[in-house]
């Protein structure tokens, strides 16, 4: 059974004795139950496609080359290192790397690619000094006692040494929705804490770090599927949604199933500052016919992270055509039919256009995945016609204004 605390922070209750979670761990039970071959785990760091080992290694290069440019190989310490793909890749990077985990198959594995690791838990990392990163990739969750690790990884850091961390966002709405039961990453007695944005930085400002960065992993596919069940109306096809402003606005938000954190040792830590929301404000609004459809907005829906247009439609006479319902923001100084910068926010209503009755009214929900390139965008409505495959009917028409 989960509860949640006051600072949003997730945990099991009650948690499982240490000697359970020993025997589980050096038993090979995890990796066992997941049935991924060592290979698979171990080549994910070496994947470019793999966006959130991507990303992860991606900050690890940026700050071995910002900081650490006089160092000759910083030392770098992967805590819960697995199959050791992370020590293998830093390595190649130009790192001093090492780690640690608890499974013995595992680090019979890292030894037969020749990677220096060790069996052991929190009392080997208590011993360190003079690191200069420790990774801990997707291990926090798993830990009986998260300050027990931060108070370790303090002790072992350089003065301004870094600490780098993912893990499953307990701020995940579609998580939250199931109440962490049956959501694929919740699982028992594996994963037993989940941080939010602001719980993981109550701890670690507790344990003399700083936040340098805090980003949310934005797995578009399986995001978009999610969004579609818990954020969005069942009308809309989100394929036809904007990835890039996908992921802009998770990243932003930090609204997605993972946090990326980079940490700092500081004597005297200062709380990050979380970026805004956006907050969105309807004016203009007016109705629009095309096509014998006439288009108007209802409202829109700020209640969740994706806000969201529920737009109105009214047929005026019989339809004898598919249609695709075309939606663009564009910036208001920009005439209609220019060929200009526009947010494209397409969708087709779930039920066919040409089955539309006569005098039939409906809503329809477009999910506004914008950032702040402008500041005032005006909402546009066409009508694509799905057999010519390329013909505006009637062109569009303007029914609002947007103001970020």
């Amino acid at each position: 059974m989960s509860g949640l605390l006051n600072c949003g922070h997730v945990q099991f209750y009650p948690l499982p004795k240490s000697d359970v979670l020993d025997n589980y761990y050096s038993s090979n039970y995890f990796y066992e139950s997941i049935k991924i071959e060592p290979d698979v785990y171990h080549n994910q760091w070496f994947d470019e496609k793999d966006l959130p080992h991507a990303l992860f290694i991606q900050s690890l290069s940026q700050v071995k080359s910002e900081d650490f440019h006089g160092t000759e190989k910083p030392t770098l310490y992967d805590y819960g290192c697995g199959y050791g793909g992370l020590i293998a890749k830093t390595v190649q990077l130009g790192f001093n790397s090492r780690g640690s985990d608890l499974d013995e198959t595992c680090i019979a594995y890292c030894k037969s690619k020749g990677l220096y690791a060790s069996i052991a838990g929190i009392e080997l990392l208590s011993k360190e000094t003079n690191l200069d990163v420790i990774t801990c990739y997707h291990s926090l969750e798993h830990f009986l006692d998260p300050q027990e690790f931060f108070e370790a990884a303090n002790s072992a850091l350089n003065s301004n040494g870094f600490l780098f961390l993912a893990f499953p966002n307990g701020d995940y709405y579609p998580a939250q929705k199931d109440f962490f039961g049956k959501f694929d990453w919740c699982f028992f007695p594996e994963h037993l804490h989940y941080f939010t944005p602001s719980s993981i930085q109550n701890i670690l400002i507790k344990n003399n770090f700083e936040v340098v960065s805090m980003k949310s992993n934005s797995v578009a596919e399986s995001q978009l599927e999610w969004l579609q069940e818990s954020t969005l109306a069942s009308d809309c096809d989100v394929s036809m949604i904007d990835l890039d402003a996908l992921y802009r606005l998770h990243d932003t938000n930090l609204s997605s199933r993972d946090l990326r954190v980079i940490a700092r040792k500081k004597v005297n830590p200062k709380p990050l500052i979380f970026p805004k929301k956006c907050t969105f404000e309807l004016s203009e609004l007016a109705s629009g016919s095309i096509g014998g459809i006439k288009f108007s907005i209802k409202e829109l829906d700020t209640s969740k992270v994706t806000p969201r247009l529920v737009i109105n439609v009214e047929v005026n006479k019989k339809l004898y055509k598919n249609y695709k319902v075309i939606l663009h923001l564009r910036d208001k100084e920009t005439e209609i039919n220019d060929s200009g910068e526009f947010i494209n926010l397409d969708f087709y209503p779930k039920k066919p256009t040409s089955i539309w009755r006569v005098s039939e009214s409906l809503d329809l929900y477009a999910p506004l995945f914008i950032d702040s390139q402008f500041s005032n965008y005006q909402i546009e409505i066409g009508l694509w016609d799905q057999d010519l495959l390329g013909a505006y009917e009637k062109t569009t028409c303007i029914i609002g204004s947007i103001h970020i």
